[in-house]
């Protein structure tokens, strides 16, 4: 991560997940592009999008089954 976001954080709500999650990112001084990926259990990407810092993002598990997923976001 470079310097304006080296003191990022992200929120994900709300926890658990029905259908739709929301991704908040703070402490970035600049805008850039931040790529999120979600993975289920089983290591496979099933969200891959790439997104502004300055705004909340929703992001739709409606077509998974239920379960556990990881979340990677990096800002390049």
């Amino acid at each position: 991560m470079g310097d304006s976001s080296s003191s990022a954080c992200f929120r994900i709500f709300p926890n658990p997940v029905r259908n739709v999650f929301t991704l908040a990112l703070s402490g970035v001084t600049s805008e850039s592009v931040m790529t999120v990926e979600v993975y289920n259990i089983h290591g496979e990407i099933v969200i891959h999008e790439q997104v502004s810092t300055y705004y909340e993002h929703a992001f739709s598990l409606k077509v998974q089954p239920p379960g556990i997923y990881l979340v990677r976001a990096k800002i390049a």
